[in-house]
């Protein structure tokens, strides 16, 4: 991965990622999974609102069965009501033929609250609604 602050105030990231799965078993597919994903944000220490902004794609290749692909984009508003809390509230949509055989595309938003009371505890509670129904972190 890569990541660096762009013009002073702009943080961003960029990763790729390959996995693969080997299983001796019959009845157990091998995969090999290739990972994209950048994200752009920015908000001060001191300031009260940011933003963010995300992009993933990922092509999964199945030995047993068919491939998948599946891209998504993400734009969200970051409110800090407080140095200790940041509230995340963010929309996208994506793209993938996970569920049916042709690439369908989904609408998807979710929130998140993060609590730091310290340097050393967090707390994260995130809640998506997803193409495949509603997530919890």
């Amino acid at each position: 991965y890569w990541r660096s602050r762009l013009g002073g105030s702009v943080d961003s990231e960029f990763r790729y990622a390959l996995q693969s799965s080997n299983s001796e078993a019959a009845d157990r597919a091998d995969l090999t999974a290739q990972t994209l994903s950048g994200s752009l944000s920015s908000i001060g220490s001191r300031d009260l609102l940011g933003w963010t902004a995300s992009a993933l794609s990922q092509d999964v290749d199945y030995d047993l069965g068919r491939d998948t692909r599946s891209d998504s984009v993400q734009a969200g508003l970051i409110i800090v009501p407080d140095p200790r809390w940041r509230i995340t509230l963010s929309a996208g949509r994506e793209r993938n033929d996970i569920i049916t055989l042709e690439p369908e595309s989904y609408g998807n938003h979710a929130i998140a609250v993060d609590w730091q009371p310290s340097t050393r505890s967090r707390v994260l509670v995130e809640v998506q609604d997803r193409y495949f129904g509603t997530g919890h972190n």
